[in-house]
């Protein structure tokens, strides 16, 4: 009798030669869950009885699964998924996709355009679970040209004083943007910086200084910053261009106010001292 239990135990022991999940690759959309199930089979292929499967996920956050191998999609990516029955592990591929765009905010950073410059558009475009698309695609286009033009980057050009609307989509998402293009009366531009004294890796914002004919300040200036020379990058924040140079040497800052009209500085900058 002791025999024959102990016979029974070695053969309740032995894992199985192999585990299939199923199915082994699947998409699953943000927000829906997928069912799935492990089968344990032996060297003929046979299914055999064997102790419920484990359940586990690898890449944390894109999905999770719980003991019944009930799979929930939570955000875009993709995750591998676990079951390990007797020892012997299972793996099958989950995919959430990108959700398309539901919604989209659009908005001017001015409350008009100064006709002969250009501005930014800036775009937000949700899921509808609420998360940000950085990277969608985006269309543009305007509903009078000689008022106003946009290019594939989002920035309108004022051509002359008027009204206009433009337009934005992503996907099946739309946004509309009120235009009002004005006289510009600036006569001059300039560019000032916060540090006279430059170093590598100090942080320099620069800004477009625009005066009219009396000499009176002229807001609403959001040019294009770029610079010329490897080893340093410029950005943009808000009307703010904001500069950091890897290296030392003179830099030469770009700032595209209009389709016409440019201005530009050199800003020498020193190698940076390191105490001992």
């Amino acid at each position: 009798m002791l025999a024959i239990f102990s016979l029974l135990i070695f053969f309740q022991a032995v894992p199985p030669d192999t585990v299939v999940i199923e199915p082994s690759h699947a998409v699953i959309v943000a927000g829906e869950t997928r069912q799935f199930t492990a089968q344990a089979l032996d060297a003929e292929g046979r299914t055999v009885d064997a102790a419920e499967p484990r359940w586990f996920v690898r890449e944390e956050g894109v999905i999770t699964v719980d003991a019944d191998g009930l799979v929930a999609a939570h955000r875009p990516g993709k995750a591998e998924l676990v079951a390990v029955v007797g020892g012997k592990p299972a793996y099958a591929e989950v995919v959430v996709p990108q959700l398309p765009p539901a919604t989209l905010t659009a908005r001017l950073p001015v409350v008009s355009v100064l006709a002969g410059t250009t501005v930014p558009l800036s775009v937000a475009v949700r899921t509808r679970l609420d998360e940000e698309l950085p990277g969608a695609r985006l269309r543009f286009s305007t509903s009078n040209r000689r008022i106003a033009t946009v290019d594939s980057d989002g920035r309108i050009t004022g051509m002359v004083p008027g009204e206009g609307i433009v337009t934005v989509r992503a996907g099946r998402a739309t946004a509309h943007v009120n235009v009002s293009v004005t006289e510009n009366p600036a006569v001059g531009y300039q560019i000032a910086q916060n540090r006279v004294l430059v170093t590598a890796g100090d942080v320099v914002r620069l800004r477009v200084h625009a005066v009219d004919s009396l000499g009176g300040s002229v807001e609403g200036v959001h040019p294009l910053w770029s610079v010329s020379q490897r080893g340093a990058e410029i950005h943009s924040d808000g009307a703010d261009g904001v500069f950091v140079a890897e290296r030392s040497g003179p830099f030469t800052i770009t700032a595209a106010i209009g389709p016409d009209l440019t201005r530009s500085i050199v800003v020498d900058v020193a190698p940076r001292q390191y105490n001992a």
